[in-house]
């Protein structure tokens, strides 16, 4: 393929200090020059591009791409669709009148584009590009545009108007003195564009129905491209010509004309050279090549191949003997040979041909093996392979001509249909065939041709009769000698009508799209099938036997190759309702769940997944909101059955460990009937055997006993063990009661959190040695004022133990004693030293709240809302910690809840509740994320407070929030650095750059809006004499009913004295959003009441007034965009 087409970047837009010039000729999608780049925004968000795409005007800029998709705009330039929000495009093209920028750029960026600026005579884009990393994950896609160009002269109606015709291109070239020829008007033979103009525009048909001019001519002139290559790529749009002889440029079109003059032998003033069979390098059977393909996004494309088999076989290298089977119908070759399918063969013999087929007619290979082949009546049945029924072996000897391609290569840039590029291509192979080129020494009859023309010739001896030529060289000539005769020499070249013809049925149908059917990449799926669960089949053992909790997230897999292969799924997390998402996961693409970890059982949390391919695009959530985590909630299996034998005084109970990993105690407990409904629970040990003395002789008991994990999980009862109680042998001793036990010294945090999260407590006690003739001892324990005893545990211990004793609530006081036992009875029961106790809870509130991790106040679109009355609320969202964006809140492992109230009085004891969260009654909220929401029926003014709260009750101490919560009759306005003065409701003054709070009887403030000159709460600003501005009504929408009627041609100002000014919005003490308004005032307008503009003092004309109100429309969707005003 030629380079300049395959590799000419047309549709590229590139950055280059000294780039060539384009001249767009018809429709193409170009790209340009970036000739401009700069940022802009607070954070520098936006990039403002120019991109010159051609020299000249052009008729036409149509749709935008951003690599190959197009970028749908609004009437404005705004795009719509995907980048909705993020692009807008300003379209030039190219006048000499035209200024870029002037109402965007000079705009956004002065002092860096102005009015000098103009881009006359260059057909340009303007874009601006808001940043955004999902957006535009590998940076902005390649930049072009769909390009209708220059408007060309056409001398059959002396008009010049956009069109695509390729004589109407060529005499446009010839005649342009920037970049063309520079040709003079009255050097352009217009006869021949004119007759080349009507041929291009012949309509015909096509195989698909319907019809398209016969040549067009769309595409790039790159202007530092050769002057004759750039001329013959552009006649070759129209299989044409240009001649320049006698001073004149002529334009030919690809037609057949008839001929001008007939010549034979008696016009010759010598004799006639003939040069017959052009070489193989000159010749050509096939031609193929590359155009821009319209149907193809404008790239370039192969259009369908061109070959004449005849052709081929005339130009054939090889001849091979073969013989016919008629059972295989195959032909048998004489040697090995190299023939491909599809390879044109002919035929002939010394007898007579093979059955079914015709001796001197083309047929086509079908290749079985090296030394046979079938034969097929066309080229699509040889690659079908369906071949000719061979009835019978012939007679004599056979041989066949294997035919051999001989490729042209012809590209063409400035053809866009694949039909159109195929009658050019069949136009190129017919007129290398008429290869026979005669030189000709005419007498003066040969003025009757010049250079172009199409003559007849006849010459019997080389059997022409009337045989076409085209002339391609001609002079004047005088002969020299006894003779002198002044004559014409002309070269000719074979031509024919047929050269020209074509039918429908020769077109290929082009596959538009071959290549793909791969999804796109730009288009990300949204996850389906979200799940998430967690439970008994969620946890996670831990090599200490404690359990995990842990959420299993799913999805069903995207069946997308972009994010399968090198892509990613992206899981975030928030507490419930919070609407503060934080990461929680990114895993492969190919992924179709995974655990998350690290999250409270029994918390409450929203999950969404998103995935994102292996190009950085990242696609919608899908989410699955208010998943309570479920911990280990599983029962461990239960132990075995226990055994029970009885021993004089007592029972021993044994029973085999449970299978649960994470059991490390077992309970206990005793019935005299078989039946563990109402069984009383003796105690826990972590051993495998128990030893019951509370019993009495000859009566039977039945014991259960259940499994307990570390998540404080019982199993099921096992089926009863039985033993009845023997009587204690004689001489049996009841032993003297033990030492009291004491309480070892609590530790700073005697707590721990069971799976569901609940608090238990624990005390250690110092057990002393058993008593003389004691067997064993129990300790006891039960709450404190009465009730049965419970044993914590038996105990054999010969010298002084410590033994600690759980599952105790939190907080409660228990009695804890000891008693002794031998086969003959339990000994007196021994209070524990200082008993009862107390059992500890959780040491230590929960982290204090502060402003270190974030607190802030959003006010969600400041309309109010209603009640289901009727009546008027408004309403504020309070954020703190994770649910604004901060995760280093320290949530401690027992944390319950957030407790938030808004007081009156700002004390830490106020309980004069002055909102609510929508139950209409004020009171203290209780919240499990870190987000409320209150409401309040007028103005007013609120201390918020907030603190966490622990599982055991504990709170900490309350965190003041520093933004005290104001309601609408609160509004600030910003001028300068100063502080706030309040104004009340009377009139008052405020000096310049000073703030002025606006305070009113009767301020509604969902807007700013509908400020109103009256008598009540006036503020003076500081601009002009005496400019008022009213607070007492801020109750519509938008800012176009402000009113200022002190008629000295000042209004309401929003002016710093010193030219240094922001409107701020503030919630109390802290800045939403500040806009820079130093050149914006609000005049008084004679004989309007409102008027808005960028002037500084007296009336304003119509002009200005909504020039002004444009830009403050503008100030007010900014204020729109980030919720400040509805």
């Amino acid at each position: 393929m030629l380079d300049s087409l395959k590799n000419s970047g047309q549709t590229i837009t590139v950055q280059e200090a000294a780039g060539s010039r384009h001249i767009v000729y018809g429709t193409a999608r170009k790209g340009g020059n970036r000739v401009f780049a700069h940022l802009t925004g607070t954070k520098g968000e936006y990039l403002h591009v120019i991109i010159a795409l051609a020299l000249g005007e052009c008729e036409s800029i149509g749709d935008i791409y951003l690599g190959d998709d197009v970028v749908p705009l609004d009437a404005s330039g705004n795009a719509t669709g995907t980048y909705s929000g993020f692009v807008r495009c300003k379209k030039y093209t190219g006048t000499t009148t035209q200024v870029i920028g002037s109402s965007t750029l000079a705009v956004e960026a002065p002092g860096i584009w102005d009015a000098s600026h103009k881009g006359s005579g260059i057909a340009a884009i303007e874009l601006r590009f808001k940043y955004d990393s999902d957006k535009y994950p590998n940076g902005i896609e390649n930049i072009s545009a769909m390009v209708s160009g220059r408007k060309l002269y056409d001398p059959r109606t002396g008009a010049t108007a956009f069109s695509n015709n390729p004589a109407l291109v060529v005499r446009d070239y010839l005649t342009n003195p920037q970049y063309g020829f520079g040709a003079a008007e009255d050097e352009i033979d217009d006869a021949t564009v004119i007759a080349a103009a009507n041929v291009c525009d012949e309509d015909v048909g096509l195989v698909g129905g319907g019809t398209e001019k016969r040549y067009t001519c769309n595409g790039v002139v790159d202007t530092s491209n050769i002057r004759s290559e750039i001329l013959l790529q552009l006649t070759n749009s129209m299989a044409g010509w240009v001649v320049y002889s006698g001073g004149r440029w002529r334009v030919y079109a690809g037609a057949h004309r008839a001929p001008s003059a007939s010549f034979t032998l008696d016009d010759l003033r010598g004799p006639i050279t003939v040069q017959a069979s052009a070489s193989r390098r000159d010749s050509c059977n096939g031609v193929k090549g590359v155009f821009l393909c319209q149907d193809n996004q404008w790239q370039p494309a192969d259009y369908p191949p061109i070959r004449n088999a005849t052709y081929e076989v005339e130009d054939a290298t090889q001849v091979r003997s073969v013989t016919a089977d008629a059972t295989t119908d195959a032909l048998t070759l004489d040697a090995q040979t190299n023939i491909l399918a599809g390879t044109a063969i002919r035929l002939s013999t010394t007898g007579t041909a093979p059955g079914g087929i015709t001796a001197g007619t083309v047929y086509y290979a079908i290749v079985v093996d090296s030394t046979h082949i079938k034969v097929a009546s066309t080229r699509a049945n040889a690659t079908a392979g369906t071949s000719i029924d061979i009835t019978s072996a012939g007679t004599g000897a056979h041989s066949i001509l294997v035919g051999d391609t001989v490729w042209r290569e012809m590209d063409l840039p400035f053809t866009t249909s694949a039909a159109t590029a195929q009658r050019l291509a069949k136009i190129e192979l017919e007129r290398s065939r008429q290869d026979i080129v005669v030189s000709l020494p005419l007498k003066l009859h040969g003025m009757r041709v010049q250079a172009g023309d199409v003559f007849a010739l006849t010459v019997a001896r080389y059997g022409w009769t009337n045989k076409l030529f085209e002339v391609s060289e001609w002079k004047f000539s005088l002969d020299d000698g006894d003779n002198p005769a002044l004559g014409v020499d002309i070269v000719a070249c074979e031509t024919a009508a047929g050269v020209w013809d074509w039918a429908d049925g020769e077109e290929t149908a082009i596959d538009l799209a071959p290549n793909t059917t791969l999804p796109d990449p730009r288009n990300v799926a949204t996850p389906a099938g979200l799940t998430v669960t967690s439970g008994a089949t969620t946890v996670q053992m831990q090599p200490d036997g404690t359990v995990l909790p842990r959420m299993l997230v799913a999805w069903t897999a995207p069946n997308d190759i972009h994010i399968e292969s090198g892509g990613r799924v992206i899981i975030e997390t928030a507490i419930n309702g919070s609407g503060a998402w934080f990461p929680a996961k990114t895993v492969r693409g190919d992924a179709t769940s995974d655990y998350l970890v690290g999250y409270r059982a029994g918390g409450v949390f929203d999950i969404r997944v998103r995935f994102q391919n292996n190009r950085g695009i990242r696609g919608e959530w899908a989410t699955v909101t208010g998943h309570t985590l479920v911990g280990d909630t599983a029962k461990p299996s239960a132990p075995g059955t226990p055994t029970a034998v009885a021993y004089p005084g007592y029972n021993r109970i044994t029973w085999s460990k449970s299978s649960a990993a994470d059991v490390y105690e077992y309970a206990i407990y005793r019935n005299t009937s078989n039946s563990f409904s109402g069984a009383t629970k003796l105690g826990e040990t972590g051993g495998l055997a128990w030893d019951d003395p509370s019993v009495t002789a000859g009566v039977t008991y039945y014991y259960f006993v259940t499994a307990i994990d570390g998540s404080e999980n019982e199993s099921d009862p096992t089926s009863s063990g039985a033993a009845t109680t023997a009587t204690a042998p004689v001489g049996a001793v009841v032993p003297s009661a033990p030492s009291a036990a004491s309480r070892v010294t609590p530790g700073s945090n005697d707590t721990y959190m069971a799976g569901d999260g609940t608090v238990y407590a624990f005390i250690t006690l110092s057990v002393p040695a058993m008593p003389s003739g004691a067997v064993w001892q129990n300790v006891l324990y039960r709450r404190n004022g009465g009730g049965e005893w419970i044993v914590a545990a038996q105990l054999k211990n010969t010298g002084s133990t410590t033994l600690r004793v759980d599952d105790l609530s939190t907080g409660v006081a228990y009695e804890f004693a000891t008693q002794a036992w031998s086969g003959a009875g339990g000994s007196a029961i021994t209070a524990a030293t200082g008993s009862p106790f107390t059992a500890p809870t959780k040491t230590g509130a929960p982290p204090v709240m502060s402003s270190t991790y974030g607190f802030g106040l959003l006010n969600y679109g400041f309309s109010p809302t209603f009640t289901s009355s009727g009546a008027r609320r408004y309403g504020v969202a309070a954020r703190w910690a994770d649910g604004i964006g901060y995760t280093n809140y320290p949530y401690p492992s027992d944390f319950s809840h957030w407790e938030v109230k808004a007081t009156a009085t700002d004390s830490d004891a106020a309980v004069d509740y002055n909102a609510d969260s929508g139950s209409g009654v004020p009171a203290l909220i209780k919240s499990s994320s870190p987000v409320v929401f209150y409401y309040v029926d007028s103005p007013v003014r609120s201390y918020l407070r907030i603190r966490g709260v622990n599982k055991s009750g504990q709170a900490a101490d309350w965190f003041r929030a520093t933004t005290i919560w104001e309601t609408p009759g609160y509004w600030t306005l910003t001028g300068g650095d100063a502080s706030a003065k309040n104004v009340g409701t009377t009139s008052g003054t405020v000096a310049a750059g000073d703030d002025s709070r606006i305070t009113g009887a009767a301020q509604k403030a969902s807007n700013l809006s509908d400020l109103t000159n009256t008598s009540a709460a006036r503020s003076n600003l500081g601009v002009g004499t005496a400019a008022t501005l009213n607070a007492d009504n801020m109750g519509a929408v938008g800012l176009s009913s402000i009113t200022s009627t002190n008629g000295d041609g000042y209004g309401p100002a929003m002016r710093s004295a010193v030219g240094s000014n922001y409107m701020s919005f503030k919630w109390g003490s802290t800045l939403l959003i500040k806009i820079d308004v130093s050149e914006f005032i609000i005049p008084h307008h004679a004989g309007k009441s409102s008027a808005v503009g960028f002037v500084s003092g007296g009336g304003v004309s119509d002009a200005q007034d909504v020039e002004a109100r444009a830009a403050l429309d503008s100030v007010i969707q900014t204020l729109k965009d980030w919720n400040i005003m509805a």
